[in-house]
């Protein structure tokens, strides 16, 4: 059953009003003697919310000179101005009535009290606070339901977010060697892939170096596995070192052996970047006494520039740089050498 509060009524009233009441089954009435006590009973109520008191609806004596600052207050609280607000008053004068209403009265029963009439307002009265209630919860049903919402979508974003990092990862992962950490012989194909096509399009020259270590069996053999490693991973730096562009690409294409990629480049820019790479590996300074060629590491490089027509493949393009890099390595090693 609803509970219902009073404010300021005079005993008699008081005494109808609840007798009125609890013969409809209105059992839960408070009395209060200004919005103040009231006040001070709904915050004490308001940390417990097993033990809240929260009215359904306040009547309140309103007369002239009498309730219209009570009404003001409760309109305007906290707490209460959800709450419908029905005025006893034995004035029913259009003026008298109007300021109130203005100051926040729902309805009005006039005195003396009949019951039939009190227990009408009543119920009407009330269902304007199981009305705003029911409101209330709708709204907050929705609010609570696009925060869910928005908690989801979040919670989705951040997973699609880990997965697009998680396969980022993987294909970095894929497509680097995993000991000297430049690109593998997988990434090199993607990215010649992409060039290839770029210079079909565009009609640019594409030129390929291969580089090969010179004796390196026989340096592994010497030094152990450990050395001949750092030995892979300092050549892959200093290669990497020599190219200036972006767009330029090494790979670790096999055992001791590296290919880099030109884009829009012909033979003459390539030979000048692949003469700088063989130079690099010299100023490495790793020694090499079983080498034939030199007493430091050296390098084989062939080159070979191309520009796509459409159809063309890649199988000619690195068979050219092929047969360069073994004419560099017929021709005494140590050296770079240009396809025909």
């Amino acid at each position: 059953m609803s509970a219902i509060a009073t404010i300021d009524l005079a005993e008699k009233t008081a005494s109808k009003l609840k007798s009125l009441l609890h013969s409809a089954g209105y059992s839960d009435l408070l009395l209060f003697p200004s919005p103040a006590e009231l006040f001070e009973k709904l915050n004490e109520t308001r940390p417990s919310i097993e033990k809240a008191f929260a009215p359904d609806l306040i009547i309140l004596d309103i007369r002239p000179g009498k309730g219209l600052s009570s009404c003001r207050e409760l309109a305007a609280g906290e707490l209460t101005n959800a709450i419908p607000i029905l005025g006893i008053t034995e004035d029913t004068h259009h003026d008298f009535l109007e300021k109130f209403f203005d100051a926040g009265l729902t309805d009005f029963v006039t005195a003396p009290l009949k019951k039939p009439v009190l227990l009408a307002r009543v119920a009407n009265t009330l269902r304007i606070t199981v009305e705003a209630r029911k409101k209330r919860a709708q709204e907050r049903l929705l609010i609570e339901t696009k925060e869910a919402l928005l908690e989801r979508d979040y919670k989705i974003l951040q997973l699609q977010q880990r997965i697009e990092e998680a396969d980022r990862e993987f294909r970095r992962i894929s497509t680097m060697d995993g000991l000297t950490g430049i690109s593998n012989r997988r990434g090199f194909d993607e990215f010649l892939d992409i060039e290839w096509s770029r210079a079909t399009r565009e009609s640019m020259p594409l030129t390929l170096l291969i580089v090969d270590i010179d004796h390196f069996k026989p340096y592994n053999d010497a030094h152990g596995h450990l050395m001949g490693d750092e030995c892979l991973i300092k050549v892959a730096n200093s290669l990497q070192d020599t190219l200036n562009r972006s767009t330029d690409i090494i790979a670790r294409h096999g055992g001791e052996e590296f290919a880099a990629l030109l884009p829009n480049t012909d033979i003459n820019g390539a030979l000048t970047v692949a003469e700088k790479m063989r130079e690099s590996v010299i100023k490495l300074q790793i020694p090499h006494d079983k080498s034939k060629v030199y007493k430091y590491l050296t390098v084989s490089i062939g080159a070979a520039s191309h520009s796509p027509k459409r159809n063309s493949k890649f199988r000619c393009f690195f068979a050219a740089a092929d047969e360069a890099l073994y004419d560099a390595k017929r021709s005494g090693r140590n050296l770079v050498k240009a396809a025909d």
